[in-house]
């Protein structure tokens, strides 16, 4: 999975695709190093962080927490990132895993 579970918050690693037509979560895939991710595709364009904040918004509303619960730990300028949700981890990883 592409959660870690941490004492208050979840890490997850997502791919992001920018420009990609909507807002959505298209669940988890596994890439050609077997890492596994979240798969994240955001209708905004990857200019002065208009594509991460679009990212925060659509995970942030999927876990079911506010936006200042999210956080980008690594991966601004790449589609590759990480982000930390502050929260209970097992609600978080159920409703995103979902």
């Amino acid at each position: 999975m592409p959660f870690r579970r941490h004492d208050g918050y979840v890490s997850v690693t997502v791919r992001l695709t920018p420009n990609g037509g909507r807002d959505a979560i298209d669940g988890i895939e596994t890439d050609a190093q077997g890492e596994r991710h979240l798969k994240v595709r955001v209708r905004a364009v990857p200019e002065k962080g208009l594509a991460n904040k679009a990212l925060v918004a659509v995970v942030a509303k999927a876990a079911g927490v506010a936006k200042s619960a999210v956080s980008l730990v690594s991966g601004e300028t790449q589609r590759k990132k990480i982000l930390r949700i502050e929260g209970d981890p097992e609600d978080i990883i159920s409703r995103l895993g979902a």
